[in-house]
């Protein structure tokens, strides 16, 4: 891509998130297209590229695009759970700093979970740990942690969904899985290993907030499979102290529409 080429793809990138922030509310395609008065087909492009690297959500019901917690986050006047957006990025620094592993905050984009948010750990370097990424739901700690307010026939339409695009992964068992959530919700913790890393594992807790647009948010720490077979009751006890240390009642999570709202358009 030529210099001048990548100058106007940031530019037109920002004046996306600009208008979708005065907006106040989802747009369509065509209707960023027509404010902006780019070409339609350009714009199309332009929005799904920002949507696979976490920066919109896209509705399917509603063919609309809204921001995400990862632009959210980079405005410091926000609030989540009576919080600044500050403390979010604390809460973070600070499990990562008691624990030193890998720690991120992570959300929902459909059938994935992305990273938001993170910090890399001394002891395992988790490439992976990165802002935008997308690993499958039901595979990952941070995933089911997000799914825990899911019903089990959309669950079940999640995990056909993965599977049909799982490619050369091993097929996910429904009731597995369904175990698995059944478990986070009596624990109020999940930990998982050596699904996505051989050698890795990770302990996620669902976080008592959602973003500013009505999704799921969950803590994740990860590390050495073999020190959290061990430690992986203690390290959530400490990601829920330091949610509580920060302000916010890790008693009381939040109802999700938005999640409901996908769920329903999962196919």
């Amino acid at each position: 891509m030529r210099p001048d080429s990548a100058v106007k793809s940031a530019r037109r990138a920002l004046e996306v998130v600009e208008l979708l922030e005065k907006l106040q509310q989802p747009a369509s395609v065509a209707d960023i297209a027509s404010w902006l008065t780019y070409p339609q087909s350009s714009t199309s492009v332009l929005l799904s590229g920002l949507r696979r690297l976490g920066y919109l959500k896209y509705d399917d019901t509603a063919r609309v695009y809204s921001l995400s917690l990862r632009v959210a986050l980079i405005g410091s006047g926000l609030r989540f759970g009576g919080q600044p957006t500050a403390s979010v990025f604390e809460l973070v620094d600070y499990v990562h700093g008691v624990t030193t592993l890998s720690t991120a905050i992570v959300t929902r984009n459909e059938i994935h979970m992305q990273y938001v948010y993170t910090m890399r750990g001394a002891e395992v370097d988790l490439v992976g740990y990165v802002p935008g990424r997308l690993l499958p739901l039901c595979r990952t700690a941070g995933g089911l942690a997000l799914l825990s307010g899911s019903t089990e026939q959309d669950v079940g339409k999640i995990v056909r969904r993965i599977n049909a695009e799982g490619g050369e992964a091993a097929p996910l068992e429904l009731p597995s899985v369904l175990d698995e959530l059944k478990q986070f919700r009596k624990a109020g913790y999940i930990y998982i290993a050596r699904r996505v890393i051989p050698t890795v594992g990770s302990v996620a807790i669902r976080l008592p907030f959602n973003d500013v647009c009505g999704w799921p948010l969950a803590l994740s720490v990860g590390g050495r499979a073999a020190m959290l077979d061990v430690e992986a009751e203690t390290l959530a006890r400490v990601m829920g102290d330091a949610v509580a240390r920060f302000g916010w009642d890790s008693s009381r999570l939040p109802t999700s529409a938005k999640q409901r709202e996908l769920d329903g358009v999962v196919t």
